[in-house]
């Protein structure tokens, strides 16, 4: 699996990703939509009237944001402009963002959202999704990490900024397409979530904690 800023760089490039490797777009994009709907259930945030804002819709933002809308859940996306030094939400943007209720952090540096955070409002949820990760902590948005976990599966040594039993997004993708059970195509996230399910990958409720 192809792990970190590699895959958008690669798709940035038209740089095609060929078996045996993957993108880990699916696997991503399961691991954040599995945390929103987590999130939402632990905090009975109601999915068509609160407001979810996606901080970065490039490779990954934009299949989390299609399959969510499609789910029924009320959620904005966000463009940024990325540069060396971080990134620029415009002053739109800026609006959108003071009004949310969760914002998923797509961002590619946990540290580039940190100028931002002052436009939260208090209350409003973060789920992070960046790596390395969003270190800053505030008691007035709760913080949640992106990452699943497989029953009997742990890193050694752990990933930096993960639990050793959490599995990074890619990762779930590389251990669903090679389970003998998986048989869906290579761009349908709907199947791909089932296979996901049926080989018991998820989120534990009590394994959410705020960082």
């Amino acid at each position: 699996a192809c792990a970190g800023q590699i895959p958008s760089i690669m798709h940035k490039h038209e740089i095609e990703v060929e078996r045996p490797f993957i993108d880990g777009r699916l696997g991503s994009s399961y691991a954040v939509i599995s945390t929103v709907i987590k999130v939402y259930e632990k905090h009975r945030i109601h999915k068509s009237r609160n407001l979810l804002v996606l901080v970065g819709i490039g490779f990954l933002g934009k299949t989390v944001m299609e399959n969510l809308e499609t789910s029924g859940y009320r959620v904005q996306g966000i463009d940024i402009a990325a540069t060396k030094s971080g990134i620029h939400i415009g002053d739109i943007a800026l609006e959108i963002l003071s009004e949310a209720d969760v914002v998923v952090v797509l961002t590619p540096r946990g540290q580039d959202f940190v100028p931002y955070l002052k436009h939260l409002k208090p209350g409003t949820i973060i789920i992070d999704d960046t790596h390395p990760q969003l270190r800053h902590r505030s008691e007035k948005n709760p913080v949640y990490k992106v990452a699943l976990e497989w029953p009997g599966f742990e890193f050694q040594p752990r990933l930096p900024g993960f639990k050793k039993q959490w599995i990074p997004g890619c990762m779930v993708e590389a251990i669903v397409k090679s389970r003998a059970d998986h048989s869906c195509s290579s761009s349908d996230y709907g199947d791909f979530s089932k296979s996901a399910r049926r080989a018991e990958i998820g989120v534990i409720v009590d394994q959410l904690k705020n960082t």
